[in-house]
């Protein structure tokens, strides 16, 4: 079943691709948390953002988690972003973080919002959104992402080899000609 939908996956997305220029992309991830109290934790995040023949971008982030009901989770924390352009060297993120979860965890919503301060007091903002549908090991969905006015769009998979470890395949497209098909290592330390 795993494989069938892996194919689905990707024969969503081939056709489209097939003509255009496809730009590989690549996010190595690392997240760790810690309870404070029954329904609050601690959490911290870091992310190297890989393009060939640019120079990565890093995140950080910090901040505590709160389980607000049974079904929605939110974060706000704050951060840093090196090498984001127009910033200088380093520009601080001022980001929220919120997940929804329905039928024991089967469908997920989550929604990242984030706010970049540039040198000369000017701003970025950054969203994600997605939805998957988690019934097997493999996770599916779709995502939306933005930076100001700029859209991407497309399907994602992701795989856990363990506990630990998640290996996903996201396809990025902007409604015109560019596609990007990132490849995203994430590493759990909870």
């Amino acid at each position: 079943m795993a494989r069938l939908f892996l194919i689905m996956f990707l024969l969503m997305f081939a056709p489209n691709t097939a003509s255009a220029g496809v730009n590989p992309q690549g996010i190595v991830m690392a997240t760790g948390s810690g309870p404070l109290t029954e329904k609050i934790d601690f959490g911290v995040f870091a992310s190297a953002f890989l393009l060939p023949g640019s120079d990565p971008l890093f995140f950080f982030y910090a901040g505590p988690g709160f389980q607000v009901t049974d079904w929605w989770w939110s974060s706000p924390r704050v951060g840093l972003v090196m090498d984001w352009p127009d910033s200088g060297h380093a520009a601080p993120i001022l980001s929220l973080w919120n997940g929804l979860s329905f039928h024991d965890g089967d469908l997920t919503f989550f929604f990242e919002t984030e706010v970049y301060v540039l040198n000369g007091g000017g701003l970025d903002y950054y969203g994600s959104y997605n939805v998957d549908l988690n019934v097997l090991p493999v996770s599916v969905g779709f995502h939306a992402e933005q930076l100001n006015e700029a859209v991407t769009t497309g399907p994602h998979i992701s795989y856990p080899l363990n506990d630990h470890m998640v290996l996903g395949l996201q396809h990025h497209w902007d409604f015109a000609e560019v596609h990007a098909i990132r490849g995203t290592i994430e590493m759990k330390f909870d």
